[in-house]
């Protein structure tokens, strides 16, 4: 082999083994990652308790309430993006990483659906808040297209990192 091509061959040796020691710094257990998560979320579930009784129902809620909701929906959805940028956020696993996704995602939608409702109720859009909290929790209950796609998230998150506080319920949807 010409020294050219040893010297190729090494730089590129080099680098790979550079880049997998990154890769390698920039990931995380699976113990440590349920303990960072259930961090966020027991973080969150208190930030949330703080707001008092959640909103379950969207069919008690009457026009002359609509900016009560909307406000307390903006408070839960700033909770939420904490949380679900938070989850994003945190170092990769070498396992678990397409539920990890799904539950980021199940949150973002979750998050969409609350803003949707909460401008909905802003604008005095009482249909259009009702439908948008109904993607969640349909008739004060968590039958929810979404809502059941952030449970199934959650729960095969939970398969493979064996939360204790996440996934355990929060204040708004039981």
């Amino acid at each position: 082999m010409s020294s050219k091509k040893l010297t190729a061959v090494a730089a590129t040796c080099i680098v790979s083994a550079i880049a997998a020691g990154a890769a390698q710094a920039s990931t995380i257990t699976s113990a440590q990652f349920t303990r960072q998560a259930d961090q966020i979320c027991a973080r969150d579930y208190k930030a949330q308790a703080a707001l008092g009784p959640g909103l379950l129902n969207a069919d008690l809620v009457s026009r002359a309430h609509l900016a009560r909701a909307g406000a307390y929906l903006n408070k839960i959805v700033t909770i939420t993006t904490t949380e679900a940028t938070g989850f994003a956020a945190l170092p990769a696993t070498s396992k678990g990483m397409p539920q990890r996704g799904a539950l980021v995602a199940g949150l973002r939608t979750a998050i969409a659906d609350e803003r949707a409702a909460a401008a909905a109720a802003r604008d005095g859009n009482l249909a259009g808040f009702t439908i948008a909290f109904d993607r969640l929790i349909r008739h004060g209950y968590p039958t929810g297209a979404d809502y059941r796609a952030l449970i199934r998230a959650e729960k095969a998150a939970a398969r493979l990192f064996p939360f204790k506080t996440c996934g355990k319920g929060s204040v708004i949807y039981p």
